[in-house]
């Protein structure tokens, strides 16, 4: 499917709180409760033959709480049961930096970033409630997408267009429970519907943001598990 399980990503977030930051970056543009200095995530999926794909970012924010660079790695690790099989690990490093533009008035008005792995670049760009509202991506190749973002009165994010440099459209759809938590995600396209993950949230920090989440798939069967490590500058 076009539409990858990276965008999916932006869904995930905390939203009921006397102080939360929006997050900025190509992956979860959530918002955060508490003012963030560094966010560790590490996404481990479980597959056949006792093998781990990880894939861990790490997000530094500057002194006003933004995200400046991202650091992203892969990991493909082979555990086997049997100790006379080889293991084998394959890394794959890249970063992404953010600039951030603001009017004559102070308001913040949108995010460039740059990512070096393979010179794809894009601009997000935010209303007057400082909300992300659209994302523009281009990759060499001439390959484009431009999501454009939807929020409910509660400013969670409920659901998003993309549109792709050949014409190709998908609705992203979200739920969320009681707590502002997204519980479902689902996709849309002009003659199709699919349920894509459900999340159960199992651990916490003691600002209430989410520590672990447990993503199952549309059968409600383990897909895979994010672990967050936040710190806090507050």
């Amino acid at each position: 499917m076009k539409h990858s399980l990276l965008l999916l990503s932006i869904f995930i977030g905390i939203v009921n709180c006397s102080y939360a930051q929006y997050v900025i970056n190509i992956h979860n543009n959530v918002r955060i409760n508490g003012k963030v200095s560094s966010i560790v995530t590490k996404d481990l999926y479980p597959q056949p033959n006792f093998t781990v794909d990880t894939v861990i970012f790490k997000q530094i924010f500057d002194n006003e709480g933004q995200c400046i660079r991202e650091d992203n790695s892969r990991m493909y690790d082979s555990h086997r049961s049997d100790t006379a099989a080889l293991s084998k690990e394959i890394y794959r490093t890249w970063h992404t930096y953010y600039t951030y533009h603001y009017n004559h008035s102070g308001r913040l008005v949108k995010v460039t970033w740059m990512r070096d792995k393979d010179d794809a670049k894009g601009t997000i760009s935010f209303d007057k409630q400082g909300r992300p509202v659209k994302d523009e991506y281009i990759s060499p190749g001439n390959y484009w997408t431009e999501t454009k973002k939807h929020y409910d009165a509660n400013g969670n994010m409920i659901n998003q267009f993309t549109y792709y440099h050949d014409n190709f459209m998908v609705e992203d759809i979200c739920k969320y429970d009681e707590n502002g938590r997204v519980i479902e995600t689902a996709q849309e396209g002009r003659n199709w519907h699919h349920t894509l993950n459900y999340f159960e949230y199992e651990a916490f920090d003691d600002k209430g943001n989410w520590t672990t989440v447990v993503w199952l798939n549309k059968d409600h069967k383990l897909a895979h598990y994010s672990f967050r490590e936040i710190k806090y500058a507050d």
